[in-house]
């Protein structure tokens, strides 16, 4: 997302070593029978969350290591009167190891700047456009992301 600079150049950059996700979906004995269940399986190693101000970054969580794993099961509910199945049932499961905080004055400056910036900018932006989308699959990676308020690279 790219918004106009600001002069503190505030930014929220985070990082991870590898990235794993999986999705497998469950079908009853016949071809046209609905999806019975949805299990997610995400995986993240050495997530890294950094802040900044100007030319200065600086450390806010990690290194760190964690998964989530998300189990939606449609079923027959006990109070419907007919064959539909209701809302799913669902099932998080979320683990991590320890995570380390860095917090300063620094960290509280970015945060707030970055905040304000976003409001700012989905408040004049605010009915200019919506979306939707949807998508399945498998896969695994590394790589770094970048938000900010203030816009990357400005």
């Amino acid at each position: 997302m790219e918004t106009e600079s600001h002069p503190a150049r505030p930014s929220l950059t985070w990082s991870v070593s590898d990235m794993k996700c999986t999705m497998n979906m469950k079908t009853g004995p016949k071809l046209d029978d609905p999806v019975q269940s949805v299990s997610v399986l995400l995986e993240l190693q050495d997530v890294l969350v950094r802040t900044g101000l100007k030319d200065r970054s600086r450390l806010l969580l990690g290194p760190f290591s964690c998964s989530a794993a998300l189990e939606a099961r449609w079923c027959r509910h006990s109070s419907s009167p007919g064959p539909e199945t209701g809302i799913p049932k669902l099932l998080l499961d979320l683990k991590g190891g320890l995570l380390q905080v860095f917090w300063g004055q620094e960290h509280v400056n970015c945060l707030r700047l970055v905040y304000e910036h976003l409001q700012a900018s989905l408040q004049r932006n605010q009915g200019t456009g919506a979306g939707t989308g949807a998508g399945t699959g498998t896969g695994t990676g590394a790589g770094a992301g970048t938000g900010t308020g203030a816009g990357a690279g400005g």
